[in-house]
């Protein structure tokens, strides 16, 4: 028989706990640094110091994938088109420095159909 602990612990501490965890599990999902193309269809990421953004294409389906990146003044895009063959396109940001915002998008020729979320950073 499996024994219901809970009820020892005070509803307060537990709605406590509770809130705890969701505040733990939410930052740990915003420091990804990752922006994920519905239907898997790839992702755009950035290393640790937002100096490199990274554009993979997971899919052999004639669509490319682009990464949309800037801060206040600059933007730039890095591409993979090659499907999931090969290696991710990189490329540190042209203007230097620090990315501030970063965007995956895939699509046909060069089209953004599909887009992640805009992820933003501070420096």
């Amino acid at each position: 028989m499996i024994r219901d602990e809970t009820r020892s612990v005070p509803a307060n501490v537990r709605r406590s706990l509770t809130i705890a965890a969701v505040t733990l599990c939410a930052s740990a999902w915003a420091d990804t640094d990752s922006s994920t193309i519905p239907n898997d269809r790839g992702r755009g990421f950035m290393n640790d110091e937002h100096t490199r953004i990274y554009a993979c294409d997971h899919r052999h389906d004639s669509w490319g994938v682009r990464v949309h990146y800037g801060n206040d003044t600059q933007s730039g895009l890095v591409g993979d088109a090659d499907g999931a063959d090969g290696k991710c396109g990189e490329e540190g940001p042209d203007y230097g420095g620090a990315v501030t915002w970063f965007r995956a998008c895939a699509g046909p020729n060069g089209e953004d159909r599909e887009c992640g979320p805009t992820l933003w950073f501070t420096q």
